[in-house]
Order: C-alpha cells, then structure tokens, then sequence
C-alpha cells in the first residue's frame, strides 16, 4: 500500500504561497478586470483594452502589482533615516551600491535636498528596531568602516500608529489630475464627476 504524502497545513509564509506572491510582481500575472472597469465607467471594453494599452506603450503604465500587508509577516518596522554624507568619497559610496543589491530590507535610498544639511534618505523593512540596527551594523559599518566618516549625522524615525492618512503615489497623482480636470464632467453613463476635492 502507497504512502500517503504528508499534506502540510497551509502558511502565509510557505515556499508555495511567497512563490506565488512574487510571481504578482511579474509583468503580465496581474491584469485588470475589464468587466469591472466597464460597470464603474460605462465605456466600452475595446476603448478601456485599447487606454489601458495606450497607457502602458506611453509609460504611464508601468504595472499592475499587488499590495501586500508586511504586518502580516511580522514585519512591523519601517525604519526612515535621514543622513548628512560626504559625497566627495565616491570610493564608499561605489561600496554602498555594492551592498544595496544584496539588502532585501532596503525599500529606498535616494538623495534629498531641502532644509537642513541633509542629502540622503533611505526607508528600511524589518520585524523590529533592534534587527533594523544590527542590520545596518552587520550589513554596512562592519562591511565600509569607512561609513562612519561618510554619515557624518543621521536622524532615524519609525512609522508609527496612528497613522492618520496614506495613499499610493499613484492614487494620488490620479486624483490631483482628476482635480485638475473641469468640475462637472460628464461620463459615459451621463453622471456627473465632481471634482475629489
């Protein structure tokens, strides 16, 4: 008689389901509903195929990916840090870019300008405060001792509840746009879009 395999419980967090969730990342996993489309605008199928193609050969378009909740992972912290650098060491920063590929917890790192003395900012996404610092120790000061010099003063905040507000870029360049538009405008189905604000 055959063995049955072992049917493992399902996880959130299993080879199967993180497999899957990367895959949505991917061009061509997710697409959009166009039947759903069609009932909240009432255009045509062919004019909402033929925008969503427009769109995308025009680059406005870059994807369709999923949102996914980190908390849910127990990753709980994301970590903000705003850095004063000396940019003349362009030996150390070609280090940093080395280690930025391999650092999975790294979500941005990009220059800044604006008040103060601070040109860099980098956001970061870890279980805890205490893993987010050994992180950047294991990750950068003991990998660069030469960082020490080049982060001359950093401020680190954590995001926090409550949060009173958030939306993605995206929304929001949508609805600026839709703000921008004439008040009034009629849709396809003769309802009026009144402006968003």
């Amino acid at each position: 008689m055959a063995q049955r395999k072992k049917v493992e419980k399902k996880r959130i967090d299993d080879d199967v389901r993180l497999d899957v969730l990367a895959c949505l990342f991917e061009k061509g996993c997710l697409v959009p509903n166009l039947e759903k489309i069609q009932k909240l605008t009432g255009y045509h199928k062919s004019t909402i195929k033929a925008s969503i193609n427009f769109l995308a050969e025009k680059e406005v378009l870059t994807s369709f990916q999923p949102m996914i909740n980190h908390k849910k992972y127990g990753l709980n912290v994301i970590a903000y840090t705003l850095m004063k650098t000396d940019m003349s060491q362009k030996d150390t920063i070609k280090k940093i870019e080395e280690n930025v590929d391999r650092d999975k917890n790294l979500i941005f790192l990009s220059s800044v300008i604006g008040g103060g003395n601070w040109n860099m900012i980098s956001t970061h996404l870890y279980p805890s405060v205490e893993e987010f610092s050994l992180g950047l120790q294991n990750r950068y000061y003991a990998k660069i001792p030469e960082l020490s010099n080049f982060i001359q003063d950093r401020m680190i905040f954590y995001k926090t509840a409550p949060i009173l507000h958030s939306k993605t870029y995206s929304k929001a360049a949508i609805e600026i746009l839709k703000k921008q538009r004439a008040p009034g405008k009629l849709n396809k189905r003769g309802k009026v879009m009144a402006p968003l604000l």
